[in-house]
């Protein structure tokens, strides 16, 4: 049976650099404007639900729940992506300088 595995040598021109991409200050920024904006409607969707209930409107309570459910999963995307947009370790840059 013959030996099928390959051994490489890294040279000079083998060598791997991580390369780091961070989102732009314009892209933090929209992120940013946007959340800031959307925030009081979503912070407002649990008493308008509660009024629709409580006025007999269980027909439409239920497709705010719906839109609500939607806008709970885009307000956790924008917030996933301002948070992680901002975040580059400091071992990674520290790296970059040397290079």
């Amino acid at each position: 049976m013959a030996d099928d595995t390959q051994t490489s040598e890294a040279g000079p021109e083998g060598k791997h650099q991580n390369v780091i991409y961070r989102a732009s200050s314009g892209r933090k920024t929209v992120f940013s404007f946007l959340f800031l904006i959307l925030l009081p409607f979503f912070i407002s969707l649990p008493a308008m639900f509660i009024m629709r209930l409580q006025n007999g409107l269980v027909s439409d309570a239920i497709g705010h729940a719906i839109m609500a459910v939607a806008f709970t999963l885009l307000m956790i995307l924008i917030l996933y992506e301002l948070i992680f947009s901002r975040c580059v370790p400091v071992s990674s840059l520290e790296r970059r300088k040397s290079t």
